[in-house]
């Protein structure tokens, strides 16, 4: 059919090279959709060849957000474990590193999170990558950003194994 196209289910890969953690969020229609999003050692030790300075058994992360305007959904298209890493609105822009806590979500399960909520991104151990996530969005996709690292003068380490 004539200027007909199929409609692209919005969509996250997530892959690891080595320590480095990659996201590339088919959801946001921009160029600047390929991100590093966590790393698999302390930034002094990790490595994007292997071999891994990292045991996979824990993530870092230097920053986290919230949207204002919309939630934001999670849903692995292949049955896999995963972890967010969630902080309550509760705290508003006073949020803290020790406001932030890890949860496991098992197989075939997914992931909404609220407007205001404190997150990241999702995260899948090596072992269980690579991973796509279905993802559903705000249309708009404000977003308030907290830089751990500049602004509090550390990591967040997330646990990868339960």
């Amino acid at each position: 059919m004539r200027g007909a196209h199929r409609a692209v289910e919005p969509a996250v890969d997530l892959h690891w090279e080595a320590d480095y953690f990659f996201g590339h969020n088919l959801a946001i229609a921009s160029a600047n959709n390929f991100y590093l999003d966590g790393l698999g050692a302390p930034p002094e030790s990790a490595r994007r060849a292997a071999p891994a300075a990292g045991d996979g058994s824990a993530i870092y992360l230097w920053m986290s957000d919230y949207h204002p305007d919309g939630g934001q959904l999670f849903w692995p298209r292949e049955p896999v474990p995963f972890v967010v890493c969630l902080g309550s609105k509760e705290h508003g822009d006073d949020i803290r590193p020790e406001h932030m806590r890890a949860f496991a979500v098992p197989e075939g399960r997914g992931v909404y999170i609220h407007p205001g909520t404190w997150h990241n991104g999702v995260y899948v151990s090596p072992a269980h990558a690579p991973a796509t996530f279905l993802t559903r969005q705000g249309r708009v996709h404000a977003r308030v950003s907290c830089s751990w690292a500049a602004e509090r003068g550390t990591l967040l380490r997330v646990p990868l194994e339960f």
